[in-house]
């Protein structure tokens, strides 16, 4: 199978969500010492030439994959690839599929679910995420950098890991709209008393209008903005969104998802 392709992708995806869920990941490597530290010179350089942010990390990059139905887990070979930037992107011996990562968060007490509101401009509509995403790191396992994006995209530092610390799904997307990415999701349980609830979306409308407001009137602004969603409201504002096309990437289908595990594990009613 080709997976650097889209269509190899999704295939790579479907064979994965035919595993019985939520399932584990096991990550190997054959790259030398002395290779990654050739990676780390060339994305260091990168950096310096302006090709990628400064805060850029080698990405994870998949080789090959094999799944093991009988212990429901996911082995992938990685290897090291740098940030599929447009000008990165012109290199093409140094990029190729990576993955990816959604952090579902939900809080048991009241059945809340987070989510995250960003934008590049504000004369432009913001997108919407699930509480966390990122970009898989090499040598990094998907479930700790699914928790560190918790904590830093959210400033949630004492999650619970649900489901046995195991993935939900394997979720297909296009980086850049050229690489490919599949999305391994996870859920997580949290206090998320602090964050405002939005339960329609002329409240997420009237937020992100105040958001943009305030990001005006002071000049900065943040990553992302966050809030939540109550249970009795999240698949239909969700789907709402999802038929706007505002979010990025397959959230929707993810929070569908984090929903059913939440349920076969007794979390939801």
């Amino acid at each position: 199978m080709d997976i650097t392709t889209e269509e190899g992708m999704n295939s790579l995806c479907e064979i994965v969500n035919s595993l019985q869920k939520p399932f584990d990941i096991l990550i190997r490597d054959s790259v030398s010492r002395e290779s990654v530290r050739k990676w780390e010179y060339q994305n260091n350089q990168a950096i310096a030439n302006g090709l990628i942010s400064e805060r850029s990390h080698l990405q994870q990059g998949i080789t090959d994959f094999y799944t093991d139905r009988n212990k429901k887990e996911l082995r992938f070979k990685e290897t090291p690839f740098l940030y599929p930037s447009p000008q990165i992107l012109k290199i093409t011996h140094l990029i190729g599929p990576i993955t990816g990562n959604l952090s579902n968060c939900y809080d048991p007490t009241s059945q809340d679910f987070l989510f995250q509101m960003r934008g590049r401009s504000i004369s432009e509509p913001f997108k919407f995420q699930a509480a966390a995403a990122g970009m898989g790191k090499f040598r990094e396992h998907p479930l700790v950098t699914a928790t560190r994006e918790l904590q830093e995209e959210a400033g949630i530092f004492d999650a619970e890991c649900l489901f046995l610390h195991r993935a939900i799904d394997c979720l297909p997307f296009m980086k850049s709209g050229k690489v490919p990415q599949p999305l391994f999701s996870y859920g997580f349980a949290a206090d998320l008393l602090h964050f405002p609830r939005l339960d329609s979306l002329d409240a997420i409308a009237e937020f992100e209008a105040k958001t943009k407001q305030q990001i005006e009137k002071s000049g900065e602004q943040k990553e992302s903005y966050h809030f939540k969603i109550s249970r009795s409201k999240v698949e239909q504002i969700t789907g709402q969104l999802d038929e706007q096309q505002r979010f990025y990437g397959p959230v929707y289908q993810s929070t569908i998802d984090f929903i059913r595990e939440l349920k076969n594990f007794g979390e939801l009613k």
